[in-house]
């Protein structure tokens, strides 16, 4: 950017188009730390429609998680009682999920902030949006408690409880807006707001085989699209 050229972009025209949130991603995203960023608006553009995306998800979520009164505090996963049955797909996502949060912590703590807001950026919308809302929008439209439709309401929950405690130091607005509808509305025990939670992963719930055999299985899929569409 240049005063002469007249080229340079305030931060204030940035924000009241997109929000602070697209920004804050954007800066981090878009350029490693320690090189110059060459600032470019349909980059930032993507960045926003990741949002939206992610935003997007939500609705879903909590509209069909509230037609059901959806409760993951009454959601029993094992034993004589359970009432919620996971599929592999589901497994994934939480898998994908703790694996994500490792990944990000880890490279935060390494101030290589880029390749934590890629990973976050690719999560939400190859891994949540493009694939597993797709594999389970049909079990959601199951009548009455179903434990297969739980299982699929409990996996989605998990999966972006997760996610927003990841992006909530890169985007704390839109981060704490889901946390106050889809957790606290749910149970209001918890803390007062999402950056009071501490940071983790379950490392038990990480299964790199399963999310091995499932890029196999996206890409077979993916090949069979392409052919289709090639043969017209």
């Amino acid at each position: 950017m240049s005063k002469s050229l007249g080229n340079v972009v305030q931060p204030e025209e940035v924000i009241e188009k997109y929000g602070a949130d697209v920004l804050r991603f954007y800066l981090l995203w878009a350029a490693k730390p320690w090189d110059d960023l060459k600032f470019v608006w349909d980059e930032l553009n993507n960045v926003n429609k990741m949002f939206n995306i992610l935003w997007n998800v939500y609705v879903f979520s909590t509209t069909y998680m509230a037609l059901d009164d959806f409760n993951p505090e009454n959601c029993i996963l094992d034993g004589p009682d359970a009432n919620v049955s996971l599929r592999s797909e589901d497994k994934w996502i939480i898998s994908r999920v703790n694996s994500l949060a490792k990944l990000v912590g880890e490279n935060i703590d390494s101030n290589y902030f880029h390749v934590a807001t890629r990973a976050i950026y690719d999560f939400i919308l190859d891994d949540l949006s493009r694939w597993y809302v797709r594999l389970i929008r049909g079990r959601t439209w199951v009548e009455s408690d179903d434990p297969d439709k739980l299982g699929a309401y409990y996996s989605l929950y998990t999966a972006l409880v997760k996610l927003i405690s990841v992006l909530c130091p890169i985007a704390p607005h839109i981060s704490e807006e889901i946390y106050e509808n889809l957790v606290k509305g749910v149970n209001p025990d918890v803390p007062e707001s999402i950056h009071m939670n501490d940071w983790g992963y379950d490392e038990d719930a990480i299964d790199e085989e399963l999310e091995a055999k499932m890029d196999v299985a996206r890409e077979v899929i993916e090949a069979s699209i392409r052919a289709r569409d090639m043969a017209q």
